[in-house]
């Protein structure tokens, strides 16, 4: 992904999706430990900061962002980390399936 330089010693600006979830949380994780300046995105604010409270977030649904959202928050990170899922039909989110 093209998007803003790396900073010196291979620290990268990297925004996970999804980053409270069983996946997502472990990447992020991961990713700061390592010394990466994470940013996560996730809809729901107390299970984001009861997750990870140490990163910065991004509180949106993503499937409600549109394409100039998307694109900005490109022009300064580095990565990107899609783990987010879709929210479960029963649960108000989406009847389509992925699989």
């Amino acid at each position: 992904m093209s998007g803003a330089a790396p900073r010196s010693g291979g620290t990268s600006r990297i925004l996970v999706l999804g980053a409270y979830g069983l996946i997502g949380s472990g990447v992020a994780r991961h990713l700061r430990d390592r010394g990466h300046i994470v940013s996560g995105l996730g809809r729901n604010r107390a299970t984001a900061q009861r997750v990870l409270p140490e990163i910065d977030w991004i509180y949106r649904d993503m499937a409600e962002m549109l394409v100039k959202d998307i694109r900005s928050a490109m022009a300064r990170l580095d990565q990107i980390h899609p783990t987010a899922a879709p929210k479960h039909p029963r649960k108000g989110g989406s009847k389509h399936r992925i699989c």
